[in-house]
């Protein structure tokens, strides 16, 4: 298999990299008003969302995985989507996460649904390894060990969590704290986060691929 940030450690630049978005770019902090709201409803640090969207999508809310299981900015599976439908009581569709369902018609609109699913799943992994890395992990799939947690709800399925990171946390703690005005060292919910100018980072970061 290639090598690619969903790779246990060592995660080292001689394996590979490649660039995403700066937190602060314009295509991830346009969605700053979406992540304040996920991030004040789950406790969560808003940079989080921004910066698994980078990772995630480089900010497209309307991407879809090639193999077609995976859509939106932080690319939400069917598994995600109906656990939340399950909680909520909702009917949301795949084509919602995009911004071309019956329900959500609009790019603002996928990414507050997107980011309050992200937010569930987050927020419980946090609770269970108090890392970032860790939590951001196990949203990328739990590869380097953990258990199991109810996001949801434990009426609405289980799902995975990993109790260390692999390549893909590691990429987005990098990114979550390259600005360390909206970080702080802490990805709890200290209060919503200001507009910065575009250029306060470099546009591009680099992440580490693993062997």
């Amino acid at each position: 298999m290639a090598a690619s940030l969903q790779k246990c450690p060592p995660c080292d630049c001689s394996y590979g990299s490649r660039d995403v978005y700066n937190v602060t770019a314009k295509p991830i902090q346009k969605w700053l008003s979406q992540a304040n709201t996920a991030g004040k409803n789950h406790g969560l640090n808003p940079v989080d969302f921004l910066a698994i969207a980078s990772i995630e999508t480089n900010g497209d809310y309307s991407a879809i995985d090639p193999s077609g299981t995976t859509y939106g900015i932080v690319q939400i599976d069917k598994a995600h989507l109906n656990a939340y439908n399950c909680l909520k009581g909702t009917k949301y569709t795949m084509d919602d996460l995009i911004g071309e369902g019956k329900l959500i018609t609009t790019s603002s609109g996928a990414v507050r649904l997107s980011f309050d699913i992200l937010g569930y799943h987050l927020s419980s992994a946090l609770d269970k390894t108090d890392s970032l890395k860790s939590a951001a992990t196990s949203w990328n799939g739990a590869i380097c060990g953990g258990g199991g947690i109810n996001p949801y709800g434990s009426k609405c399925g289980g799902f995975s969590y990993a109790s260390k990171p692999s390549c893909y946390g590691e990429a987005v703690y990098k990114l979550a704290s390259a600005y360390s005005d909206w970080f702080q060292n802490d990805s709890r919910y200290k209060g919503e986060l200001e507009e910065v100018p575009t250029n306060t980072l470099p546009t591009y970061n680099k992440v580490c691929f693993g062997k």
